[in-house]
């Protein structure tokens, strides 16, 4: 190993936290973990020579240098692939500051859930359209700045092999904002006066935040009753644990945004490779 590649390991081994240090070496064992700690410095442990690692544990030099060799590896495997404290901290402020929804984003909130309570209030919205899209439902439109309707999110849904055809009245909420009851009676109403115009079935209420004061209703059972679903935190949690990536891009590359009518005529779901957007290559990072 050449004098800067192993200073290069070594400042990058010791930038590592413990967690992350303890989860590299798992796969070794206690010498190998102990060889690689006095070899390297680790651990507050003074680094050591081949030769006085190999007096101290009574093994030929050539074990020792087996040992390093398989740690190495198990590095470079691991550890070189562990992001720094300083690129976390960039990626989550390009999350903040996304202007649209990309596969990219979607695959880095996959797997770093705690960065989607960064994303813009529209990016949100967009990202819980995404979900219903990868779930089946159609005709999904974001329509939160159409002002002929107090939904954020109109959604078809037609149950499979009936044909019944659910149309959904969404309203979502910032994942920082713990609203209160008031917002499903708004719901509610919003529903009631807009369904024969919009054909309204159910309505569902986003609220990753939390809800205040829902001692009106006895029961969650009661409120769906009513034809309101309420989605939490958790649930957003599962989404994106479930979620799929679509191959060829997003599964809702380029939603409408205004609402359509009750007698509008049913689209057929379009192929999944018409409209998508093109792949970046694997490892970029990209928002809009």
């Amino acid at each position: 190993m050449k004098a800067a590649e192993r200073d290069s390991l070594i400042a990058l081994l010791k930038s590592l936290d413990r967690a992350t240090l303890d989860e590299v070496t798992a796969g070794l064992t206690w010498r190998e973990k102990a060889v690689v700690s006095q070899r390297f410095g680790l651990n507050l442990v003074p680094r050591l020579s081949y030769q006085q690692i190999a007096k101290k544990f009574a093994v030929p030099i050539a074990k020792v240098y087996a040992s390093e060799r398989k740690a190495r590896r198990a590095f470079h495997a691991k550890a070189v692939r562990a992001p720094s404290r300083e690129a976390v901290a960039l990626v989550s402020e390009a999350v903040e500051r996304c202007r649209a929804l990309t596969p990219e984003l979607m695959r880095h909130l996959k797997s770093n859930t705690g960065d989607v309570r960064k994303v813009p209030w529209d990016i949100f919205e967009h990202i819980v359209g995404e979900f219903l899209a990868y779930s089946g439902f159609r005709e999904i439109q974001l329509v939160g700045r159409d002002q002929s309707t107090s939904a954020d999110i109109a959604a078809l849904y037609v149950v499979p092999k009936l044909g019944t055809k659910i149309r959904y009245f969404i309203e979502v909420k910032q994942w920082r904002d713990r609203v209160g009851v008031r917002v499903i009676d708004e719901i509610l109403g919003a529903m009631i006066g807009e369904r024969e115009k919009f054909g309204w079935t159910v309505g569902m209420l986003v609220a990753p935040g939390g809800i205040r004061d829902f001692r009106k209703f006895e029961s969650k059972g009661e409120l769906e009753a009513k034809g309101i679903f309420v989605k939490h935190k958790h649930d957003i949690l599962r989404w994106l644990k479930d979620y799929r990536p679509n191959k060829k891009g997003l599964w809702l590359p380029k939603p409408e945004r205004r609402v359509q009518k009750a007698n509008h005529v049913l689209q057929r779901t379009p192929p999944s490779g018409s409209g998508r957007t093109p792949r970046a290559p694997r490892g970029a990072f990209t928002c809009g």
